[in-house]
């Protein structure tokens, strides 16, 4: 009987080798197989969650967040320092997660600071936070913004990870088969940094850049931005990996992972992936803020990158690199100004350090989220109306009182309406954290009307529209002034 079940069992193997062949999955029954045989010994020890664990390997990659910054453009001078003091507070709370959800390494893909001299605070806050988790390493690879010696020669050494302008590689994981390597580009290496790069195949590899992209993903698909004003703006989506290819990541949307109380950021959507879209390059050198080095793609793909952790673009962006791995702009950690609105974060990557791949999903981070919202207030008469259309278009966007929104006005309105956009103004900033009014509503006027008027009003609109010096817009003005006048209203 014994003979008889083996050579049936025996059996069943080749047959289960033949029409794996076939389908292209022997190797991972065969690695199946294994991890079956490992769960048995370990449950017998107990210590099979400890494995489990002890094989992955959590980083996060941030870039961007341009600490030190004057953010005097939109803000006054108090709220200014208010918001620089919460950004560098966001570096603490970086970390805060990072060591709570069992991070191991910080990747910081360049411009941590935002320009020269670095102020005293700004640098001792970060070199405090750093110390303070020995358990973390902090991969820092400088972006144009940060120009000379940001953080001083004491902060070579310990847990702090630094990078030149000669690639650098770095080992992570157990059995040090996770490789971190960058180079800071410059005006003098960048030509060669592409051709100059080796990588250990066997390794899950890691490239840390900082730059504007050229060459392309795979099926490059261009694609208008979401916000004219923003720096490339593009959305990240979840990445499908192509047949074959070693890695495996996911991107989960923003709602598998509810940050909201931690952020304060009441936004929730999702990123898609335009695939590789074109972004304009300039010239580099990191000598001069605004100057960043070029990453050609074309020049990356196969020398065994598995993930290109980049920095640069204040908007998130991913893409596919080649067969084996993909590439990825975190965006900024927070937004500053109103061309860059919507969700900002980092990216949190859960690295298999025995079978190579990895997953990753955005976290949302950002304290304050800025709205760009146009409101539609045509047919509108009275300022309370308007008002309230924008108050509606705000709690559709999710906008909350600790939030900062650029709100534009939009549509016809009759040229004796009444409205106060100083009012709607005033009321905003009660609302919110900072609030912008813009009014691009247009005056309609219909000399029909007044035609045949025979009172003030009439003479008067007929007297502007026969002045053909004067363009329709200033006439619809120009009337607006006159009709507030005559109702003793100062004119606005």
């Amino acid at each position: 009987m014994l003979p008889f079940l083996f050579v049936r069992q025996t059996r069943k193997r080749k047959r289960m080798r033949c029409a794996y062949r076939k389908t292209g999955e022997w190797q991972e029954a065969l690695e199946a197989r294994k991890r079956k045989r490992m769960r048995c010994a370990y449950r017998k020890t107990g210590e099979w969650q400890e494995a489990l664990e002890a094989r992955k390997m959590k980083m996060i990659h941030c870039a961007d967040l341009h600490l030190d910054a004057k953010l005097q453009t939109n803000l006054d001078r108090e709220n200014a320092k208010k918001r620089r003091n919460e950004l560098l507070g966001n570096f603490e709370r970086l970390a805060a997660f990072a060591a709570e959800e069992g991070v191991e390494a910080v990747l910081i893909a360049g411009d941590l600071f935002d320009r020269e001299p670095v102020s005293a605070l700004a640098r001792n806050t970060v070199l405090e936070v750093i110390r303070a988790y020995p358990r973390i390493r902090f991969y820092y690879l400088r972006g144009n913004h940060d120009t000379g010696d940001c953080l001083g020669e004491t902060a070579r050494g310990g847990n702090l990870r630094l990078f030149g302008n000669r690639w650098k590689t770095y080992r992570e994981g157990n059995t040090g088969l996770i490789a971190v390597s960058g180079m800071e580009l410059t005006r003098e290496n960048n030509a060669s940094a592409h051709t100059s790069l080796r990588l250990n195949p066997s390794c899950f590899n890691i490239v840390m850049l900082h730059g504007q992209l050229t060459g392309g993903g795979r099926n490059p698909a261009p694609r208008p931005p979401r916000y004219p004003d923003a720096d490339a703006e593009t959305d990240l989506r979840d990445l499908r990996a192509q047949r074959g290819s070693r890695f495996q990541g996911t991107l989960s949307d923003l709602h598998g992972t509810d940050f909201s109380a931690q952020s304060g950021s009441r936004f929730q959507g999702t990123f898609s992936d335009p695939e590789g879209a074109e972004i304009p390059v300039q010239s580099g050198s990191r000598s001069a803020a605004g100057n960043a080095g070029v990453i050609d793609l074309r020049a990356l793909r196969g020398r065994g990158i598995d993930y290109l952790a980049l920095g640069h673009l204040h908007a998130g962006r991913t893409g596919q690199l080649d067969e084996r791995g993909s590439y990825c702009y975190p965006g900024c950690l927070e937004g500053r100004g109103f061309d860059e609105p919507g969700p900002h974060g980092f990216m949190l990557l859960d690295i298999d350090e025995e079978k190579k791949c990895m997953g990753r999903r955005f976290i949302p981070f950002a304290r304050r989220t800025l709205y760009t919202v146009d409101v539609d207030v045509g047919g509108c008469r009275t300022t309370a109306q308007m008002k309230g259309l924008v108050g509606e278009a705000l709690l559709r966007a999710g906008c909350g009182r600790q939030d900062m929104a650029e709100v534009t006005l939009r549509g016809e309105l009759e040229v004796d309406c009444e409205k106060d956009v100083d009012y709607i103004l005033t009321d905003l900033r009660q609302r919110l954290f900072y609030a912008r009014l813009r009014d691009a509503t247009v005056l309609r006027v219909n000399p029909d009307d007044y035609l045949y008027d025979e009172s003030l009003r009439g003479e008067f609109v007929r007297m502007v529209m026969a002045d053909s010096s004067v363009s329709a817009e200033e006439k619809a003005a120009v009337i607006r002034c006159g009709f507030m006048a005559m109702d003793g209203e100062e004119p606005v």
